[in-house]
């Protein structure tokens, strides 16, 4: 979350394009974390799956992978 604030450069492809989709993925495992990391469990089932950890772990993943591998 540090990195990507300091350095948002590091969404931009070789190619000089910014990958959104990476982006969007980055952004909501980082809202993810800081809403688990602070203790706060929304009471909506729904809600709360979006803003779990493995959410959190797997956006992430997703997002790197997106980034680096196409």
């Amino acid at each position: 979350m540090i990195a990507l604030s300091i350095y948002p450069g590091f969404l931009v492809k070789p190619t000089g394009d910014v990958d959104r989709i990476s982006a969007y993925l980055f952004f909501w495992s980082m809202t993810a974390g800081f809403i688990r990391g602070v203790g706060f469990i929304p009471k909506t089932r729904l809600l709360a799956i979006i803003f779990s950890g493995p959410a959190c772990l797997i956006t992430f993943t997703v997002s790197v992978v997106n980034l680096y591998a196409f």
